[in-house]
């Protein structure tokens, strides 16, 4: 174990027995779903990886179009909508020119 683990499976020893369970419940949900991710991830990492291809090979071949990324901030994280909110989408599709 870590020292900060450590640290802070002492700290939370401190709490009342409520507040102690409420902790382990929150860690070991967390803990189940890094175990989720983790499968999902390594079970797709091949079809993902043929789709990274085939969407590249259709690039090259001038088969995509930009597209406008301020019209899809429901597909993007807070972080990245702040970025393309400053970004021009021609500006992405630059080097196919």
């Amino acid at each position: 174990m870590t020292e900060l683990l450590g640290r802070a499976f002492t700290e939370a020893s401190k709490l009342p027995e409520k507040e102690e369970n409420a902790m382990a419940a929150l860690l070991l949900q967390e803990l189940a779903s890094e175990q989720r991710w983790s499968a999902a991830f390594a079970s797709s990492a091949q079809p993902l990886a043929e789709m990274a291809k085939a969407a590249l090979r259709e690039f090259e071949a001038g088969k995509t179009r930009p597209m406008d990324v301020r019209l899809a901030p429901a597909l993007t994280s807070p972080f990245l909508h702040k970025f393309t909110k400053s970004v021009n989408s021609e500006d992405l599709h630059a080097t196919r020119r």
